[in-house]
């Protein structure tokens, strides 16, 4: 069972030295099926996640996977006391709001560093309501896909898999591993760093990398991708949601 709505840990476990500095956790903002995918992706990776959202709803898709998540609102205030964010490496705001995930990324990358807030979405476009490219987060996937691009094709059949290379590989020759025009999105090292493929970075695999990359389901299992349990029929098939700043769905008591 994930972590929902915990009681506040921030000063006790500080002052008790149970917090997690220098965590290497990927902190999900937004339980949208794509994120879901994302977030079974790295724990089947043996990658620490969390999923937040302000939907105890829905949120049941993290739950009923045993993810580890947090209802409640990222950007307020009190979320500190609640959510240890030194557990955390890095952030991705993939709710399909992105001026919002946009917000997200710029309140956390002065404690967690530009190049480790990652966003949905990428900087292009006449809207003049966009903020502007140096507040928002590192567009993940080398072509920067927009939310609406991203959920047609989870709805489409598209997933995330995962191979482990033995040998480095070079771009090129990684890109041609990716079947069906898919994107690579991240990148495991050996020593269980992770890193985002975006439209500033593509890292290079070493040997005993582990690639994750996006393309359509039947594509990856017939290139021998291994794709990770649960992430396909249930998650095609859920609506995408808004993010809202409420919620009918009461928090359940905390002790």
């Amino acid at each position: 069972m994930g972590l929902l709505s915990p009681a506040p840990i921030g000063p006790v476990a500080k002052l008790l030295g149970l917090t997690s500095p220098g965590g290497r956790g990927v902190l999900i903002v937004g339980s949208t099926p794509w994120g879901l995918l994302l977030a079974r992706q790295l724990k089947t990776l043996d990658v620490p996640v969390v999923v937040a959202d302000t939907s105890w709803q829905r949120l049941s898709g993290a739950r009923d996977g045993e993810v580890p998540c947090f209802h409640g609102e990222i950007l307020a205030e009190a979320t500190e006391e609640r959510l240890d964010f030194a557990q955390f490496k890095m952030l991705a705001a993939v709710t399909d709001n992105e001026a919002y995930n946009a917000l997200v990324c710029n309140e956390f990358a002065p404690e967690m560093g530009r190049d480790a807030v990652y966003q949905l979405g990428d900087a292009a476009g006449d809207d003049p309501r966009a903020l502007p490219a140096a507040l928002r987060g590192r567009a993940l996937f080398a072509s920067g896909h927009g939310v609406e691009e991203v959920h047609a094709r989870v709805a489409s059949g598209w997933t995330l898999g995962s191979m482990r290379f033995e040998h480095a590989q070079d771009l090129a020759t990684l890109q041609g591993r990716v079947p069906d025009s898919g994107d690579p999105l991240l990148l495991l090292r050996a020593n269980r760093s992770v890193r985002f493929f975006t439209h500033a970075s593509k890292p290079t695999p070493e040997a005993g990398d582990t690639v994750v990359a996006f393309a359509p389901a039947a594509a990856l299992e017939r290139a021998s991708w291994t794709i990770a349990p649960g992430s396909l029929a249930e998650e095609a098939a859920a609506p995408a949601f808004s993010h809202d700043r409420t919620d009918p769905w009461p928090s359940p008591a905390t002790s």
